[in-house]
């Protein structure tokens, strides 16, 4: 994730992404007996991007490369609304404050 945000950077763009893991279990019975169980697990990721000043969006489930889903968001920007903010800053690593019990 951190290569999309700054592959955009580099080209002048804004980006913020978002990710989703879920996994689900599910189990049958039967006769009051367990017959199966299956898990499956899903991931997805969106990017939006301010490119020209204007929003792109792409997403997509099981991402195999997310430089692509940045370069479909871009080409989305061409056609979006004009974006009259900016994407939040990552904030800076914050000092631990030492406490000191007496």
């Amino acid at each position: 994730m951190e290569e999309v945000l700054k592959a955009a950077k580099r080209r002048g763009m804004e980006a913020e992404i978002f990710t989703m893991a879920t996994r689900q279990t599910s189990a049958q019975f039967e006769s009051g007996r367990l017959k199966k169980v299956e898990t499956s697990l899903r991931d997805g990721m969106a990017v939006r991007v301010i490119a020209h000043g204007r929003l792109g969006f792409a997403a997509a489930t099981m991402p195999a490369d997310p430089l692509r889903l940045l370069e479909e968001a871009v080409a989305t920007a061409e056609f979006g609304k004009e974006a009259g903010f900016s994407f939040p800053s990552a904030p800076k690593a914050q000092r631990e404050t030492p406490v000191f019990d007496e």
